[in-house]
C-alpha cells in the first residue's frame, strides 16, 4: 500500500508528474482506497507546486481530475454502494 504524501517532501515538478503516473498505473493494478487517495493528493500538490504554471484552465481540469480520484477513493472503500449498471444508464440516479 502506498500512502506516501507529497506534502511531506517538496519534489521537483517533474518528479511529482512522474510519481502521479507511476501511482495512476499502480492503481490499474491494484485498485485500493488508500492508493486512489494518493493519486488525489499528487494531483493537488501539483496544482499549487510553485513551478506548475498551467493556464486557470489546466488547473481547473486538474482539480476535476482530484475530486474524481477522491471519488473512486470513497467506492473502493466501500463497494456496496457501487451503482448498478441500470442506475447507470439513468439520468434520474444522478440527481
Amino acid at each position: 500500500m502506498n500512502t506516501w504524501s507529497p506534502s511531506r517532501q517538496r519534489l521537483a515538478l517533474r518528479d511529482l508528474e512522474a510519481q502521479l503516473s507511476q501511482l495512476i498505473r499502480e492503481y490499474l493494478n491494484r485498485r485500493s482506497s488508500d492508493m486512489a487517495m494518493s493519486v488525489a493528493r499528487h494531483i493537488e500538490a501539483l496544482c499549487v507546486h510553485p513551478d506548475y504554471r498551467g493556464s486557470w484552465e489546466e488547473r481547473c481540469a486538474y482539480r476535476r481530475l482530484a475530486r474524481h480520484w477522491n471519488g473512486l477513493a470513497w467506492l473502493a472503500a466501500d463497494p456496496s454502494i457501487r451503482p448498478t449498471h441500470a442506475a447507470r444508464g439513468n439520468p434520474q440516479f444522478y440527481g
